[in-house]
This record gives structure tokens, C-alpha cells and sequence, in this order.
């Protein structure tokens, strides 16, 4: 997310913590206030300016990458989500997750419950919270 879209982050994964989901991967861009990571988070990359970082909250056990872009000068709030070096990064970290997620799935004692050709929309089933985690599409 970006600015208060950054800011939201971290509530919905305390809302999917509360439901029993885990997350794997939380990146903002230009968040406006400092925030403590929930348990549920595996990793948290933050692209900030100013002082808006990410701490580690109670029981958190994942990693946090707090990115501080003020020194660079082409970059600023109003378009760090904008810029294309940091899309390749998220797109990179995010795909890091659904590659672990595919090496999960191709194990033969773990047969995914239904995949789809989008991979942002693959379904393993790892439980109750799994619904919330990757949710069903219906055809």
C-alpha cells in the first residue's frame, strides 16, 4: 500500500491475525506514521521517508526491511509509488513468496486443493485460515 494505504497494512494483518491467518509478506511505499508488526507477519518491507518505520511487535518473529529513501532526490511522497526500481524489487519479493509457495505445493505429500492459471489466485489448503489467506475464486 502507499501513505495511508501503507498505514492500513498493518491493521488488516492484525484483522487476519485475529481470524488465525498467517501473512506472508507486508511491502509499503510512503507509510505516514510508525507502526509495531503483528505476530502473524512473516516479512515486512518498508519503503519510507521521514521517520515512518516499522518495529517489531509483540511475538514477531519474521523480518522487517525499513528502506530510507530521503537521501534519494528523485523520489519523494507524492511518487514513491510510482518508481519503477522499487516495483521491480516488490514484484521480485513477491514472487519470492509465491515461489515458496510453489515449492510447497509441488511436494508430493502436499497437493494443492485447486490451482489457477493466475497465481495470484492459488489456493493451498493449509487450513481454516487458508480460506482467508488465498481466497477461493468461484467459476
Amino acid at each position: 500500500g502507499h501513505s495511508l494505504g501503507a498505514d492500513a497494512a498493518i491493521p488488516m494483518a492484525e484483522e487476519m491475525k485475529k481470524k488465525g491467518a498467517p501473512v506472508a509478506l507486508i511491502v509499503t511505499f510512503g507509510p505516514d506514521q510508525k507502526q509495531l508488526a503483528p505476530s502473524n507477519v512473516g516479512r515486512i518491507v518498508n519503503y519510507y521517508l521521514g521517520s515512518a518505520t516499522i518495529s517489531r511487535g509483540p511475538g514477531f518473529s519474521g523480518s522487517i526491511s525499513n528502506v530510507d529513501l530521503d537521501s534519494a532526490s528523485d523520489i519523494n511522497h507524492f511518487n514513491i509509488e510510482k518508481i519503477e526500481r522499487l516495483h521491480a524489487k516488490a514484484i521480485g519479493q513477491v514472487q519470492a513468496v509465491f515461489g515458496r509457495i510453489h515449492e510447497v505445493s509441488a511436494a508430493p505429500s502436499q497437493e494443492p486443493t485447486r490451482t489457477s492459471p493466475d497465481p495470484l489466485h492459488r489456493h493451498i489448503d493449509r487450513g481454516p485460515a487458508a480460506d482467508l489467506a488465498y481466497p477461493r475464486r468461484e467459476r
